[in-house]
């Protein structure tokens, strides 16, 4: 079975880890997906991998259109799905970010480091070389991070759980 690489969409995609009321016999699984509001019935070919691009099969009958339609429709689905979880995984990432380098800020600070240091643990020594300033952008975030960093030892850490 060849395989095609034009960044379509995966089985991983589609249904993520397998659903444990999936069916499976010798020619693969059956599993239904949740997509949006809608349910897909699927027949997941046995020698496919998660990260192996996935391929519609239609019937050429008198329902063709239909389930061209259909097909169309869960692929919006999907793309849907796909922008509203790399929005979550953007907004976690920052947020993950800059709770570790508050952290940092403050065990750098707690073990005696300048804030330059703190920079260099945090940013990195290239970033701290080409960029560092006594008014500059890379020392005034150090600041917000020992600051902020302190407010939340201090007990604004409530607040994380009122979003």
């Amino acid at each position: 079975m060849s395989r095609a690489s034009g960044g379509g969409v995966k089985l991983r995609e589609l249904v993520g880890d397998i659903p444990e009321e999936a069916v499976g016999d010798s020619e693969g699984i059956y599993c239904t997906a949740r997509v949006a509001s809608g349910r897909w019935r699927l027949h997941i070919g046995a020698e496919l991998r998660a990260n192996d691009e996935v391929a519609f099969v239609i019937a050429s009958d008198a329902l063709a259109p239909r389930r061209i339609s259909a097909a169309r429709e869960f692929l919006e689905c999907l793309r849907g799905r796909a922008r509203a979880q790399r929005r979550v995984r953007s907004a976690r990432t920052r947020s993950a970010f800059l709770h570790r380098a508050m952290l940092q800020a403050l065990d750098g600070a707690t073990g005696g480091a300048s804030q330059r240091e703190i920079a260099v643990a945090i940013f990195g020594n290239r970033e701290v070389l080409e960029r560092w300033s006594p008014d500059g952008e890379l020392r005034a975030r150090v600041r917000y991070f020992l600051r902020r960093g302190r407010a939340l030892v201090q007990g604004e850490y409530r607040t994380l759980t009122y979003f």
